[in-house]
């Protein structure tokens, strides 16, 4: 689902919303490109499958106010590795 076409369009239409600036802290993607922004679902994702697509239940965050309200730590996530040994990215 995550990687699906209605996912990302949805995805883009929440940034879009919310003027690609994050909701917690007001890190805004148009005035510094290094800010990685994430969609939250305001009602979970796991809890409220009909509401996975609709706009008004997503927030736009970024990376940092993401991980801080799911206690993970997205730095790293969904990016390339060279593998040291090999030389591979993956």
């Amino acid at each position: 689902m995550r990687r699906s076409i209605r996912f990302k369009e949805w995805r883009q239409a929440v940034f879009k919303k919310d003027d690609y600036t994050c909701q917690v802290c007001g890190a805004n993607k148009q005035t510094d490109k290094t800010i990685r922004l994430h969609p939250h679902h305001i009602k979970s994702f796991a809890d409220y499958p009909e509401l996975r697509l609709v706009v008004e239940n997503g927030q736009t965050h970024c990376e940092l106010c993401h991980g801080q309200n799911h206690n993970i730590d997205f730095r790293g996530y969904h990016r390339k590795i060279t593998c040291a040994v090999c030389g591979n990215e993956f």
